[in-house]
């Protein structure tokens, strides 16, 4: 096929500094290979056979350039919103990346954490451009590409692996008759631990509050939200106001996609999958609840990509030199859910209506339904919190503030328990 350069829309976060280039070609992901040529088309005699790499083909090629597609990634997360457990899973296949590539005289000269996503619920690492005709040896490649050196670099970093351990582990490697095995060992170690699985059992409740309250005080995996009972209604048929509502605003809009920020375990998420929804995001600030929906994912394969966020704290510039793209524009959707977060962000919390409808305005392209609580609702403390006036805290005052980003027409649904309602907004 002859490659046309005037329909190639070149992605603004591709900086060309290997001499290669990614963008949209007709609707596809291609990348332009200017430089090394030859060492690239020798990567395509075993491409197919490279464990959790994109897969990519040859389309064209001529003296100066060889253009190469790439599958489309969808809804791509970075290392600052994937569970611990994800983490571990992604420093695991760029080790077994590594690995492979070792035994063909390659190597992975740039293990970047921002060129690994998770689709399906698994790790694949799509920087094609970082693999290189190259012997190292395994205490090299960990000390100085793994873990950059002395600097506290990208997968030190992720999995919070200190100076002394970083020394002590490549020094192991340098004896090690599998170096690779050994690291893959040491990185599993930062896996879910065993409070988590006990968290996640049915233990005696009354100690299981108590034990969560402990471990929130020495781990940022545990929040209040860990094991949280999230039932709905498991099908299609109603079960109580919140889920029917939910279930025909699904039927009448009929989206692709949609976005479920406050996800948990993914209840309403599944559910939307059962209903018509093609994709989802799940998105939450509990490691161990997207990670047990992690786990449904992988299992039956579900269409659902999850991220952990904070929503109103994120950075909204990530990454190197701050060139990456923001949580709303990678994770955003035409129809939006948002359950019983509001209170917790403006009635606990310290955040307006306004600033709540700013931020759900990014992520929402058309339909938000989100879920009102008021503060005479059982689980809230009234006009007053913690000496703190809540009178604004109305559903008059959110439906205003909301409707400065969504001023279409807005509908009130039942929710349970009462007296919580839905509301459905409209850009």
């Amino acid at each position: 096929m002859k490659f046309n350069p005037e329909i190639f829309i070149k992605f603004d976060n591709s900086t060309n500094i290997d001499g290669n280039y990614v963008g949209i070609y007709n609707n596809d992901v291609v990348r332009i290979i200017e430089e090394r040529k030859d060492e690239y088309k020798s990567i395509f005699s075993f491409v197919s056979e490279i464990p959790h790499l994109i897969q990519s083909e040859i389309i064209s090629e001529d003296q100066n350039k060889l253009v190469i597609k790439h599958p489309k990634l969808e809804y791509i997360t970075y290392f600052t919103e994937w569970t611990s457990q994800q983490k571990v899973d992604a420093a695991n296949c760029i080790i077994e990346l590594q690995e492979f590539l070792a035994k063909k005289s390659y190597s992975l000269i740039d293990p970047h954490s921002f060129n690994i996503t998770f689709q399906n619920g698994m790790p694949i690492y799509f920087d094609l451009g970082s693999i290189r005709k190259k012997s190292i040896k395994p205490s090299v490649w960990f000390i100085k590409n793994f873990c950059g050196g002395n600097e506290k670099d990208y997968w030190d970093s992720v999995l919070k692996i200190s100076p002394i351990s970083k020394l002590w582990i490549t020094i192991r490697l340098l004896f090690s008759s599998t170096p690779y095995e050994y690291l893959k060992k040491k990185v599993s170690k930062y896996s879910t631990t065993v409070t988590s699985e006990i968290i996640k059992s049915n233990f005696n409740l009354l100690m299981q509050k108590y034990f969560k309250k402990i471990l929130k005080r020495f781990s940022k995996n545990f929040t209040q939200w860990t094991n949280y009972n999230q039932t709905i209604g498991n099908s299609s048929v109603s079960k109580d106001p919140r889920t029917d509502n939910f279930i025909k605003m699904i039927k009448k809009y009929n989206p692709d996609t949609l976005t479920d920020i406050g996800a948990n375990k993914g209840a309403f998420t599944k559910l939307a999958l059962m209903n018509g929804v093609q994709k989802a995001i799940a998105i939450d600030l509990d490691n161990n609840s997207l990670e047990e929906l992690r786990g449904e994912i992988v299992k039956n394969k579900l269409p659902i990509y999850t991220a952990l966020l904070n929503l109103m704290e994120y950075d909204e510039k990530p990454g190197c030199y701050k060139s990456y793209y923001s949580a709303h524009d990678r994770l955003n959707a035409n129809f939006v859910i948002c359950f019983a977060v509001v209170h917790h962000l403006c009635y606990f919390g310290s955040y307006s209506f306004e600033e709540f409808s700013n931020k759900l305005a990014k992520f929402a392209n058309k339909i938000l339904l989100v879920e009102f609580v008021p503060f005479n609702d059982i689980h809230l403390k009234g006009e007053v919190y913690k000496g703190k006036d809540r009178l604004w805290y109305t559903i008059e005052n959110f439906i205003a503030s909301m409707k400065i980003n969504f001023p279409g027409e807005h509908e009130i649904f039942e929710s349970v328990p009462k007296p919580r309602i839905l509301v459905k907004f409209e850009k």
